[in-house]
């Protein structure tokens, strides 16, 4: 007689092996999910730094370009019916109308206001009948802390240099992210 006939045994495995596999497969899920969620965090926080960042650099890269063509700044100016006046949160800007091709028109002349409105950031442009610019209300960012203009001159028939700053904010869970940008800028005729 053979008490230990290895053809007969029953193979499988045992609870105690189970309960060690199914333990193993938890923990290795519950870290896979943490490091999910991290990354989750980080990315969500990415988007918010890049909407702050990005209202900035937008917001600048638009007062510059109009403001270095600008032929002057102007202390007032009536746009659709609203008073803008310059200040340190306004511009208002006397700008050479232009042709398709980008020449300047003679004695025809582009109007634009740069404004907040709560935490919005818009730009007013209005055209001369001639212009080929593209006229009417632009939002330049809807993240808006702050925007200051400052001028070389006290006197609006003579600044020269606009200095624009603009700081923008975006929260991603209760995580704000800040960003500030200025520039100098030259007007065209200086």
């Amino acid at each position: 007689m053979n008490f230990f006939n290895k053809k007969n045994s029953i193979k499988g495995i045992t609870l105690i092996e189970t309960l060690i596999s199914v333990g193993m497969f938890v923990l290795i899920s519950l870290g896979l999910f943490a490091v999910y969620e991290v990354f989750g965090k980080i990315y969500n926080l990415g988007g918010a730094h890049f909407t702050a960042v990005g209202g900035a650099r937008a917001s600048l890269t638009s007062v510059s370009n109009l403001t270095a063509q600008a032929y002057r700044v102007l202390s007032n100016r009536t746009i659709n019916g609203v008073n803008y006046s310059s200040g340190s949160s306004t511009l208002v800007l006397q700008l050479p109308a232009i042709d398709s091709a980008g020449k300047t028109i003679d004695s025809a002349w582009d109007y634009t206001a740069f404004y907040v409105s709560s935490t919005n950031f818009y730009r007013y442009l209005e055209i001369s009948t001639t212009s080929a610019r593209i006229g009417g209300l632009k939002l330049l960012s809807n993240a808006i802390v702050s925007v200051n203009f400052s001028y070389d001159n006290l006197d609006f028939t003579q600044v020269r240099k606009v200095t624009a700053a603009v700081t923008t904010t975006a929260v991603e869970n209760m995580v704000p992210v800040t960003s500030s940008a200025s520039e100098q800028i030259f007007l065209k005729n200086y």
